[in-house]
């Protein structure tokens, strides 16, 4: 409620197309191959795929780099975002930093620290919106202050996991980390990006198509202004998922291994998230533009006629 109160519309706007864009190419950075560091059964053969996410997540920012260097103009041309320009460099450096949390994210879930991840997210967020506020009070409130501190925010989450992750498992990938094994990994579990990137890219999109669609037919603002809608939504269950997803996903293959299947797992969770989820979306559907003019101020009143 304070940031919105600082930054308008547009620099919301601002930020909303420069995540969709990192958004989506950020969900396959790593070919997928980070889904596959759960699959196998010894600590060894998981530590090389983590190396082969690693390493795809560098052959990814490379390419988005060519592509941002060569199609600079028409991207911004496309959007109808001149005041984008100025930050798209930043796309490859955001992509990079999601890759890496990515893939250091999965290894984390497999070992089991679940606590670590959790006081990442949460300094990460505070420094985010901490740096937001001293940006916003100093009078530094356009849409590349907000950029610049969603980038520091994940340089501060991967750093303290990757630290962590280092700290503890350092000589284990030094001894069974081989450039022969990577490569082995790279074909043994080409499916996924082959098949499963496909299914994660079309679900990025249809989070992060609207924000592109917006900014090319309509206004920077607009765009703001549904981002904020999105943002409230998103965070309960950026919370909810963010503690249940890694856990779940955990539990669903150690189940998957022993029992030969998960279906129970998967029924009890899905009743207990639709439970939950009822009561907050009735509320935003009946009083949803009144809650937001508010709580975010007067200017943003359109915003909850979108959520």
């Amino acid at each position: 409620p304070v940031v919105t109160r600082l930054f308008a519309p547009e620099a919301f706007g601002i930020l909303a197309i420069f995540a969709s864009m990192t958004g989506i190419v950020g969900v396959i950075v790593c070919l997928r191959y980070e889904l596959a560091i759960m699959l196998p059964d010894s600590n060894e053969e998981a530590a090389n795929i983590l190396g082969v996410s690693l390493l795809s997540v560098i052959i990814m920012t490379s390419l988005s780099a060519l592509i941002v260097w060569l199609g600079n103009e028409k991207i911004i041309s496309l959007l109808h975002a001149p005041q984008l320009k100025n930050y798209l460099w930043l796309v490859p450096v955001a992509i990079f930093i999601q890759g890496i949390f990515l893939a250091l994210n999965y290894w984390n879930s497999r070992t089991k620290h679940f606590g670590r991840l959790s006081v990442a997210q949460i300094i990460s967020s505070l420094t985010t919106q901490t740096t937001k506020l001293a940006a916003g009070f100093a009078g530094f409130v356009s849409g590349g202050v907000l950029i610049g501190t969603s980038i520091l925010g994940s340089i501060v989450s991967t750093g303290m996991l990757g630290g962590q992750i280092w700290r503890d498992d350092k000589k284990f990938f030094l001894n069974h980390i081989h450039w022969k094994d990577i490569r082995k990994g790279y074909i043994r579990y080409k499916k996924f990006p082959l098949i499963d990137t496909w299914g994660g890219l079309l679900n990025a999109i249809s989070w992060q198509l609207p924000a592109l669609m917006l900014s090319s037919f309509f206004s920077v603002s607009v765009v703001g202004l549904y981002a904020l809608g999105l943002a409230v939504i998103k965070a309960p269950l950026s919370i909810i998922s963010s503690a249940l997803s890694q856990v779940f996903f955990q539990k669903a293959c150690d189940e998957k291994n022993s029992k030969g299947n998960n279906a129970e797992l998967v029924e009890n969770l899905m009743d207990k998230l639709m439970f939950i989820s009822i009561l907050p979306t009735a509320v935003l559907a009946m009083v949803g533009e009144e809650l937001f003019a508010v709580v975010f101020g007067g200017q943003w009143f359109e915003a909850g006629i979108y959520t």
